[in-house]
């Protein structure tokens, strides 16, 4: 069960020492590090990353206004982003179908809380795509080891009861 707890920690790490490249580039955000208005300017449509700043919750409901759907949150946040002054956290992935000004809308526990919008970080590997799968499929997989091993011990038990003793 060890392999359960440990597994969503495992791939975090893992995300973060397979991340290419220096600190994203910052766009704008929301939150008193960023702008309390929101507005944050893109460049080109496509896929952006929403990140958390400091301590701010990393399971925020973000949303853009004018893209028509919610961010997609990152399952298991890779964080460790960023440099002296702030270290941010990946927590959602908004997709815009245009370049220009874009309103952000983040909706945390903390009301000093900050998210600012920047590059998606590339992720070497395997594990570039695990910090997207769900938290139950990665305890799953992580518990799968030991799963097997107390299999395979209850199995031989069980063969080693039923096999008569002999005498030496």
């Amino acid at each position: 069960m060890l392999g359960a707890v440990l597994a969503q920690t495992t791939v975090r790490l893992g995300a973060e020492g397979s991340t290419v490249g220096q600190p994203p580039t910052e766009y704008g955000g929301v939150g008193p590090y960023a702008t309390p208005a929101g507005r944050f300017t893109v460049p080109a449509a496509g896929a952006y990353a929403i990140f958390s700043v400091g301590f701010a919750s990393t399971e925020p409901e973000c949303r853009v206004d004018g893209v028509g759907r919610a961010a997609e949150p990152v399952s298991v946040p890779p964080g460790d982003y960023g440099g002296d002054a702030a270290s941010y956290a990946w927590v959602a992935t908004v997709r815009v179908p245009a370049a220009g000004v874009w309103t952000l809308d983040c909706r945390s526990p903390d009301p000093e809380a900050s998210y600012v919008v920047g590059d998606v970080p590339e992720i070497r590997g395997a594990v570039g795509s695990l910090i997207h799968w769900p938290v139950g499929v990665l305890w799953l997989a992580g518990a799968i080891p030991g799963l097997l091993m107390v299999v395979d011990t209850a199995r031989r038990r069980a063969r080693s009861r039923g096999v008569p003793a002999t005498a030496g």
